[in-house]
């Protein structure tokens, strides 16, 4: 019962740490995203908010000195005082409206009953804005009645100003068109000066003011205002004065706001926000619409982010620091309790993988490593019957597929006893139980003889396989086209890529041997040059036509080339096992070898000759391990 009760006990143990490890790094991860997100929706929020404020002050303000400018900078106080004058003197309210024309359309003076005493529609005096129902008296009388309720309090102060709804067109008094009209005080309070001013000049004015304004506004250290042109999409304004006159760099933001609605602007309804690059710097941006132009505030993301990054930077360190203190606990725990034993099965484990399987896992301490050691071994015991097993029957398979395979290479020799034209011999010794080199030959037809020597990529049963099926295709082919070997070539070659989802290729000596007068007209698909004596002089290689093996391309071009034979002239052909065979030290055996060995006795019959090229192979290589298969093949030309 105690035993149990441990195993329980260190079981939950195991089972607690693993996920407490877990749960803090789950929770160290979420806490960071959840705490970037809040703070980075936090600053956005709080720099749009910056930024919109900031336009929308800039837009007031226009408004405001726009107002005051066509009171006072335009007009001038001391109208107030020629004003009064003028009920006396009409004729010199008449010369100055003729003066200051190019500052306003419409110059009255109304009376506290709401009479018209002067102006510059003279017609029209002697009219009461107040009872008048006329709707091209509404401007006028709004700037009256304005003045009329704050009339006392106005008093108290030198600055006599009513604005009436100054922002928005109203009816001129001739009915023909629209303006803003503005009023002041006349000096001894018997009533106020009107004055209409155009659309055009007021827009223009406050065009004027935003740049002016613009121009001293900042936004933190390096925030700036712009103020952008709605037609030509020119700065005309801002603190990047530098940049005066030069094209707005994002024209797409402001595409939605050419053409903004003056109320919209008034009231601060349309504003587009985001984030882009302004002068190379990535910033944030709020764009608002003012009359004629646009309020663009822009500040640099980096200024932006400073606060964020300081808390960011500070909560990850923080976290980290807890995060580390309460891993190395678990992991101090964990080293004591379960990582000790996981290093005693992984040597274990380690010895089987490296081939070990004698090899035992004795870690009994828990409850989960004792089930987990008497697995392994009960494993590696079923691992050991199954390796037998899987080798007596690949050994039963491979001798099968040898003896297969060899039943498709002829191997009686002579192999055509009722012909005397020629000497012939060939073999064959795979790498492995199975390979892909092969050599054949056989008669097209009573005076025609095909030669081929053939070398696939790869070893074992895939290149076997392959071998078997490119043996097949040769023969159909040259059966077909004869001494057109260049077109046999090429159909195989077609053949081959059908059925090659292995990527195989073959490299071939493909050659038809005319009998009766010795031509020999071949194809030679990436193979080795084949080794020639001519009239009992010494074996060269024959550095013939080359095309690129079969299998390697749809599309390959195949060159044939040919040669004479005559009585006497010896063909080696073969593959490169034999070349390329290398000793104990690397070296390979190379063609120069095989050349003096084929030298050494070119008069013995073909398989004396072919016989010595082997044992020379054989001496060279010694007890190092034959890793590719050597195939050859000899014919000596008679000639009738």
């Amino acid at each position: 019962m105690i035993m149990k009760k441990n195993r329980r006990n260190k079981k939950i143990i195991s089972v607690v740490t693993k996920w407490l490890v877990l749960a803090v790094s789950v929770a160290c991860v979420l806490s960071m995203v959840f705490t970037y997100l809040i703070l980075y929706e936090r600053t956005q929020n709080d720099v749009y908010k910056l930024l919109e404020q900031n336009s929308h002050d800039l837009i007031n303000d226009v408004y405001r000195q726009t107002d005051e400018d066509f009171l006072w900078n335009r007009v001038g106080h001391y109208q107030a005082e020629i004003a009064t004058a003028n009920l006396k003197y009409p004729e010199i309210l008449n010369a100055d409206f003729e003066e200051h024309s190019d500052e306003y359309d419409e110059y009255s003076v109304i009376n506290n009953e709401g009479k018209i005493t002067a102006s510059s529609e003279r017609e029209l005096c002697g009219e009461n804005v107040l009872t008048s129902n006329k709707k091209n008296y509404e401007g006028v009388a709004r700037v009256l009645k304005d003045y009329l309720k704050r009339k006392d309090s106005l008093k108290k102060v030198s600055v006599l100003i009513s604005y009436g709804d100054s922002e928005e067109l109203c009816m001129a008094l001739d009915g023909k068109r629209k303006l803003y009209y503005y009023g002041m005080s006349m000096q001894d309070w018997s009533g106020v000066i009107v004055y209409g001013v155009n659309q055009e000049l007021y827009d223009n004015n406050c065009d004027a003011e935003s740049s002016e304004i613009a121009t001293y506004r900042h936004i933190g250290r390096e925030g700036y205002m712009l103020v952008v042109g709605r037609d030509d999409l020119l700065i005309y304004g801002g603190t990047t004065g530098a940049r005066y006159a030069e094209s707005f760099p994002h024209p797409e933001l402001v595409s939605d706001m050419v053409e903004v609605d003056y109320q919209m602007e008034r009231e601060g309804e349309k504003i587009t926000r985001g984030r882009a690059d302004f002068y190379g710097v990535p910033s944030y941006y709020a764009i608002s619409g003012i009359k004629n132009t646009l309020v663009v505030a822009v500040y640099p993301v980096s200024e932006a982010h400073e606060s964020m990054d300081r808390t960011l930077r500070y909560t990850l360190a923080t976290e980290i620091a807890v995060f580390l203190v309460l891993f190395i606990l678990i992991l101090l725990l964990e080293k004591k309790l379960v990582i000790n034993d996981i290093h005693r099965v992984n040597e274990t484990l380690n010895s089987i993988t490296q081939g070990d399987l004698e090899a035992k896992a004795d870690v009994r301490r828990t409850y989960e490593f004792d089930a987990l050691s008497t697995d392994i071994n009960t494993t590696v015991d079923k691992l050991k019957l199954l390796i037998k097993e899987a080798e007596e029957r690949i050994d039963e398979e491979l001798a099968l597929a040898a003896k297969i395979q060899s039943s498709f290479i002829p191997h009686e020799f002579p192999p055509f006893p009722d012909r005397d034209e020629f000497e012939l011999y060939a073999s064959m010794i795979p790498a492995k139980e199975v390979g892909g080199d092969f050599y054949d030959y056989f008669f097209v037809d009573e005076d025609h003889l095909a030669l081929v020597m053939a070398d696939v990529s790869g070893k074992g049963i895939p290149a076997a396989m392959f071998m078997v099926m490119t043996k097949d295709e040769l023969r159909h082919s040259v059966m077909k086209h004869g001494t057109d070997v260049a077109e046999a070539a090429r159909e195989v070659n077609l053949e081959l890529i059908k059925e090659n989802d292995a990527g195989l290729f073959v490299t071939v000596w493909l050659g038809v041997l005319t009998v009766s007068t010795g031509h020999v007209d071949y194809v030679d698909a990436g193979h080795e040059y084949p080794a020639i004596s001519h009239a009992g002089g010494e074996f060269v290689a024959d550095e013939d036509e080359h095309s690129i093996p079969l299998a390697a391309r749809k599309k390959a071009k195949f060159d044939a080339g040919s040669f004479i034979l005559s009585p006497g002239d010896i063909l080696y052909l073969y593959t490169d096992g034999v070349t390329e065979a290398n000793d104990s030290e690397g070296e390979m055996f190379r063609r120069s070898r095989m050349l003096e060995a084929l030298n050494s006795d070119r008069e013995a019959p073909v398989q004396d000759i072919d016989d010595n090229v082997r044992k020379a192979v054989a001496e060279f290589v010694q007890d190092a391990p034959q890793f590719d298969d050597t195939t050859t093949l000899c014919l000596r030309y008679k000639g009738k």
